[in-house]
């Protein structure tokens, strides 16, 4: 957040002063909250809670920020996931960074007197004083005349509380979005020195890249009912398969059924499917690759431990089950047109004892999503 001096607010005071509407802009109240804010800013350790719910989805996580060398760092975990944010930029564990700049264009044109002067509302709640900022339609006109960028937090709802002279906790409210953090003030929590020798700035990407990801991910953990026709395939000198099969999705579980076979398929300790793609993406992120961009299609590939394709192989064909089959790291492909993802493939090759030797064999397992709407097969909940 850019530090600016209170000279650029001293004209639009003299304004709203000369125009009686002070009392009305709460000016007091909105100092008080914006000192809050500022000071815990610039407090050089912090940490604290953080609840995020949009587009019917929701991820609890915790954060903080430290400085090294009077440099800001932040980390967010999330769901098990591990962000850190420097310099416009955020980073994964493994140091694959984004540039972040393009997203904080507006932001950094932001000035204070769009906090202040929008006019922060203060209550008492449960002996706590609570500021709350929220723009109506009069007040955004305007506000719009002295600050353009008004229009920017249109709609949204600002809640601060104060405890002991400190800011303990926010609340960011729009529509379909809901972020609440607490605040704890005596964090001694710093960034490990592997992580900070990864965020070297170097190599970064543009996050554009991420937007058809979370995109897709958000359009079909929203789904109700989902499905994909599954085509199996196995090449083994002894046991060759070759096998279509159908897989269905609901907000709680995900049903494989082939040949007239329904079964239930773990989400491997995810809750729900919603938590399997938002994991499936980020997972991306952190490690895939964009192989290709063109007509609104985009490809990417991502390498899948052995382990993983291994409990996947044995689930979806009990047939392989006790049979010593040994597989090696994979590679997933996925498809995604119009921020949509439309087809997924699995890849990898293994082996099998036979007799007093070893056969090769590839296994691949291909989705193509059904368009339209999709009917339950019966026995599924």
């Amino acid at each position: 957040m850019k530090k600016r001096g209170c000279g650029c607010l001293i004209p639009l005071i003299l304004i709203v002063t000369l125009g009686a509407a002070a009392v009305w802009l709460r000016v007091p109240e909105s100092f008080r909250a914006l000192r809050l804010l500022e000071t815990a800013v610039e407090e050089r350790n912090l940490a604290g809670s953080v609840t995020v719910s949009a587009e019917g989805m929701a991820f609890n996580g915790d954060f903080y920020w430290c400085e090294v060398r009077d440099d800001r760092y932040v980390c967010l975990n999330a769901e098990g996931v591990e962000l850190y944010y420097h310099d416009e930029a955020v980073y994964f564990d493994n140091g694959r960074g984004y540039d972040l700049s393009s997203l904080l264009e507006r932001v950094d044109e932001w000035d204070e007197n769009l906090l202040l002067f929008a006019g922060f509302r203060k209550e008492i709640s449960d002996g706590q004083a609570l500021y709350t900022l929220q723009l109506d339609e009069t007040r955004l006109s305007l506000l719009e005349r002295f600050t353009p960028e008004a229009s920017a937090i249109a709609g949204v709802t600002l809640t601060l509380a104060e405890e002991n002279g400190q800011l303990s906790a926010l609340t960011v409210q729009n529509e379909g979005l809901l972020i609440q953090a607490e605040l704890d003030h005596d964090s001694e929590k710093t960034i490990p020195t592997e992580i900070l020798m990864r965020m070297t700035g170097e190599d970064l990407m543009d996050v554009q890249v991420l937007m058809p990801l979370f995109t897709a991910c958000v359009e079909l953990a929203n789904q109700e009912v989902f499905g994909a026709e599954v085509k199996l395939n196995v090449e083994c000198g002894p046991l060759p398969i070759s096998d279509t099969a159908q897989l269905y999705g609901t907000k709680d579980a995900l049903w494989f059924s082939r040949s007239g076979q329904l079964s239930a398929l773990s989400l491997s300790g995810m809750e729900d499917t919603a938590a399997l793609f938002w994991g499936l993406g980020f997972t991306l992120c952190r490690d895939g690759v964009l192989v290709s961009s063109a007509d609104g299609s985009q490809t990417y590939t991502l390498t899948v431990e052995a382990q993983t394709l291994n409990d996947l192989f044995l689930t979806i064909l009990p047939e392989l089950k006790g049979l010593g089959i040994d597989l090696d790291d994979g590679t997933m492909t996925v498809t995604l047109r119009e921020e949509r993802l439309t087809a997924l493939s699995l890849t990898c090759s293994g082996e099998m004892p036979f007799l007093i030797a070893t056969i090769p064999m590839e296994f691949s397992v291909e989705l193509d999503r059904m368009e339209g709407p999709v009917t339950l097969p019966e026995g599924i909940q």
